[in-house]
């Protein structure tokens, strides 16, 4: 999943920086991506979880150090509680 994020970051920033041509263009046709304003918030959206993961990553590896095995606790409800709103309210039709 990260790889394909970390391609998808490329595809975009590529697009960001080639911007829309008159002719026919691999960037756009094949990748199917669009104009320089897309890109610009696809890129963005794909930074932003990418900055998200290697946070997450650095913050757990800190307090796995400080606090060891009560640093799941956080993780652990997030999940319990994403579960319980999912049973609330299916997120499927």
């Amino acid at each position: 999943y990260v790889s394909g994020m970390l391609t998808r970051l490329g595809q975009e920033s590529a697009a960001l920086l080639v911007g829309s041509t008159r002719g026919p263009s691999y960037v756009h046709d094949r990748l199917g991506l669009g104009a320089r304003r897309e890109s610009l918030v696809g890129a963005a959206a794909y930074l932003a979880l990418w900055l998200t993961f290697l946070g997450g990553g650095t913050l757990g590896a800190f307090a796995l150090g400080r606090i060891e095995l009560w640093s799941l606790a956080l993780p652990a409800a997030a999940l319990v509680l994403a579960a319980a709103a999912d049973w609330w309210r299916p997120s499927y039709p």
